[in-house]
């Protein structure tokens, strides 16, 4: 917790397509940019951008998307640049570019991210872009947060004031120029091999997030709703659906446990099945309050009251720019016997 000296700085990252001319009239070019969280479009300058942040702390970041098209028909590769660094000094002389991370993260094929500072050396090749495809990334600029400075002018606290920008182009490029033919006697001369530096690969079968639920163990019957809570990577839509089943007990040794079936599949809440819900703070969860139906309440009494178990499954459908997910979370509620909860569990 620091005092009326923390650290506040002032980011301003300012995005652009860099423009290019081809000979071929269908080749690789950047399309119109697509801007959505506090990323706005820039009215002046023709494709170009601004990441705002104001009264950022230590610990604090600020997160934006862009989104980019390749309106030619060839492929072509992406690669970003960062330049017209404009640096000013806090109160105690620090300049927020020397402590400034900045997250690169295609949310479009779940690619390896790219972290970087400020003060590196640019381009940093992306990803290949095909003709007509179109890509989205997440920008996100952190100021690291490295504990409690031991004094005014120290640690974080020589950044008080600071504020910095940076211009980011975007640039696309040819993936495979057109050679003009060897001219007739003439030996073409031996292509020069030079390194590429790609990436690291993301794991294998791993996709982003993008939305998570949970549904902690709850009571459902009395106060007649369902507690879920959900958070997104950036901004989403929400529907919620849910279902109950008869939550078989597990097999015991050597005998074959039952088959779980669904009692009830739809219609288990009210209204929330048709509605989508807009989750506009990124990153941060929010609970929902879903209200059962008369139906559903009695088809759990009664399975209650017969077997003493019962399981609800609830279903998040997710909408955004970076794509569509669908996330299930299930919990098994239970009855117990006059003083079961506080017998000791038996030895094995």
């Amino acid at each position: 917790m620091r005092g009326p000296g923390a650290t506040i700085a002032t980011l301003i990252l300012m995005l652009a397509i860099a423009a290019g001319a081809f000979a071929l009239p269908k080749d690789a070019e950047l399309g119109r940019m697509a801007a959505d969280g506090p990323v706005t479009l820039s009215s002046t300058r023709a494709g170009s951008a601004l990441l705002h942040g104001e009264n950022i702390m230590p610990g604090d970041s600020v997160t934006g998307l862009v989104t980019l098209s390749n309106k030619g028909d060839r492929p072509g590769k992406l690669a970003l640049t960062l330049d017209g660094l404009r640096d000013t000094p806090g109160l105690y002389g620090g300049r927020l570019s020397s402590v400034l991370r900045l997250r690169i993260d295609d949310l479009t094929s779940g690619g390896a991210p790219i972290d970087t500072t400020l003060s590196r050396a640019t381009p940093l090749p992306l990803a290949d872009l095909k003709g007509r495809q179109a890509r989205t990334y997440k920008v996100t600029a952190t100021f690291p947060d490295t504990g409690v400075p031991a004094g005014p002018g120290l640690g974080d606290n020589a950044q008080q004031g600071s504020s910095v920008e940076v211009a980011m182009t975007w640039h696309l490029t040819e993936s495979d120029p057109v050679k003009p033919p060897p001219r007739p006697g003439t030996k073409p001369a031996a292509p020069v091999a030079v390194p590429t530096p790609v990436p690291a690969p993301f794991p294998s079968g791993r996709r982003p997030t993008l939305v998570t639920l949970r549904v902690p163990a709850q009571r459902v019957i009395r106060p007649r709703k369902l507690k879920a809570l959900a958070s997104c990577e950036l901004r989403c839509k929400l529907k919620f659906s849910a279902k109950i089943d008869n939550a078989p007990k597990p097999g015991k040794k050597g005998r074959k446990a039952k088959k779980r079936r669904v009692i009830m599949g739809s219609k288990v809440i009210k209204k929330n099945s048709k509605k989508w819900f807009a989750l506009k703070r990124v990153g941060k969860e929010k609970r929902y309050y879903l209200r059962l139906t008369k139906k559903a309440l009695r088809k759990l009494k009664t399975q209650l009251h017969r077997k003493g178990r019962v399981g609800i499954t609830v279903t998040v459908k997710m909408r955004s720019v970076a794509g569509n997910r669908t996330v299930r979370r299930r919990i098994v509620m239970r009855t117990y016997k006059k003083g079961e909860r506080a017998k000791p569990a038996p030895l094995r």
